[in-house]
């Protein structure tokens, strides 16, 4: 298991870094604007996609047992609703460039639409591999195809080729990962399509697939009107902001959750071990979420114009605001996982449309005031989400409101701690340097917060010190690779 937890963390974190310091490049030479643009087509990007894989590969994963038809049924599937998104993306390029106002974006939309048919071709290799926790092969492919597609990017952004830079490093990366993923799997589509094998799977996928859908146009939602009501440099800065934001959290929901999904689903029959499980890896993830999350809301003035420069000091507020609302992000990904491992998908449709429900109300009623009050309504509908999760999971499981508050109050007071002595050394101090300031104030922050859970790792931080212990280990010891 502990080889297990260092692929999944180097899975996320490899790639995410190396997106993350070619992001930083791209910004550097590119504008918001350009930024901006590529903005605009995530939610359409994000749904043709759900549409190719159709939810497919967490059946996949969540059945105890796949067919040799079952999995070739699922890659042609997959190869021809890929393909269809493909086209219905290509024809509607005009009608998303009009409500945009952005002519620019038709030939961007043609040429991004190409990535659903290429990357069709690797969801059951990564879902077989993902099952079977074969992390190692699955990073090796997701680091390719970031390597590849970010040096694409930044070489082209060099040679003054704009948003197109970012177009061709996507299609680079992404037929850099299906490559990798058909060389380090040996599963091939030996088995025959059955219709009795979709029937089998699509059961489940189905809901998985609306749920999916709907969550991905609320989480989209906020860029789409953002970019409708105002121009694509607020665009650009909000989004650059949200994935500043969001980068730290990924990272730790992915390997949360490429682990706790298979856990979980084969615990499937036993809720008292699932449910053990479980409150390790929300007392641990709250720690480490809001580790991350409040230190960089502490840090976000000095950060921005450091390391990407002043065209994006615009950002700062927004990344302040989303990072509060990001400490339960992991929470609520842990819980929402626990339903969908039971095989309760029809409940986690039934969850995640109430959900979202509420976030599109708030954001449909917060972007006529500001982009600013956008972002509070967000952190708003992150503390909603978690309520309705955990009442949720709290009947499918009888993980109850005191053994949840017990879990991680503790933590978040820990972490209010550390934040409140961090803030207040930073006026203090006033550094001018900016990276000095963020080495000072980080250092102070990291000593508070670890100096605490080592004074209580016998009593109340217990469990977090020996998950530090268990997830630094297979990291810092000597492994054989």
């Amino acid at each position: 298991m502990k080889k297990t937890i260092f692929w999944a963390f180097l899975e996320q974190t490899g790639p995410q870094v190396v997106g993350f310091v070619t992001s930083i490049i791209l910004a550097r030479i590119l504008l918001p604007n350009d930024f901006g643009l590529i903005a605009m087509l995530a939610v359409f990007m994000a749904i043709g996609q759900l549409f190719a894989d159709s939810g497919m590969s967490q059946a996949l994963i969540q059945r105890k047992h796949n067919s040799v038809d079952d999995t070739t049924s699922v890659f042609y599937l997959n190869l021809a609703i890929g393909f269809l998104m493909t086209v219905l993306l290509y024809v509607s390029a005009p009608l998303i460039s009009d409500f945009y106002d952005q002519p620019m974006l038709v030939k961007l939309i043609h040429w991004q639409s190409l990535g659903f048919f290429i990357s069709a071709f690797g969801i059951v290799q990564h879902s077989l591999l993902s099952r079977d926790l074969m992390l190692k092969q699955t990073t090796i492919a997701s680091f390719s195809s970031t390597v590849v597609g970010g040096g694409a990017s930044i070489y082209m952004a060099l040679n003054d080729y704009g948003v197109w830079s970012l177009v061709a490093g996507y299609l680079i990366g992404t037929v850099t990962r299906v490559i990798s993923l058909w060389i380090v799997s040996s599963w091939r589509p030996t088995g025959k399509l059955s219709r009795e094998s979709i029937k089998s799977v699509w059961s489940y996928s189905i809901n998985i697939l609306s749920a999916n859908i709907f969550t991905t146009i609320v989480s989209n939602l906020s860029s789409v009107l953002i970019g409708k009501k105002y121009s694509a440099s607020d665009l650009g800065l909000y989004n650059r902001a949200f994935n500043l934001y969001y980068l730290p959290i990924s990272l730790l929901t992915g390997v949360i959750n490429r682990i706790a999904f298979p856990v979980f689903s084969k615990n499937q029959d036993n809720l008292i071990a699932m449910k053990a499980q479980l409150r390790k890896s929300v007392n641990f993830s709250v720690f480490l979420a809001g580790f991350v999350c409040f230190l960089i809301a502490i840090l976000a003035d000095p950060l921005i114009p450091w390391m990407l420069g002043d065209n994006w000091t615009g950002s700062i507020i927004y990344l302040q605001v989303l990072s509060l609302g990001g400490v339960f992000f992991p929470v609520n990904v842990l819980l929402i996982t626990a339903i969908k491992s039971t095989g309760r998908s029809d409940l986690y449709l039934k969850v995640e449309l109430i959900k979202k429900s509420i976030i599109m109300i708030v954001l449909f009623i917060t972007v006529n005031y500001s982009i600013l009050y956008m972002a509070w309504g967000l952190l708003f509908t992150g503390f909603l989400a978690y309520l309705f999760n955990a009442k949720f999971t709290m009947k499918k499981i009888n993980y109850s409101w005191s053994e949840q508050c017990h879990d991680f109050l503790p933590v978040l007071l820990l972490l209010g701690v550390a934040s409140i002595t961090s803030v207040l050394l930073k006026y203090i101090l006033k550094i001018d340097f900016q990276f000095f300031e963020m080495l000072v104030i980080g250092i102070v922050y990291l000593i508070v917060c670890f100096g605490l859970v080592f004074l209580f790792k016998k009593t109340i931080f217990k469990d977090i010190y020996d998950q530090i212990l268990n997830f630094l280990t297979p990291i810092t010891s000597k492994i054989n690779f």
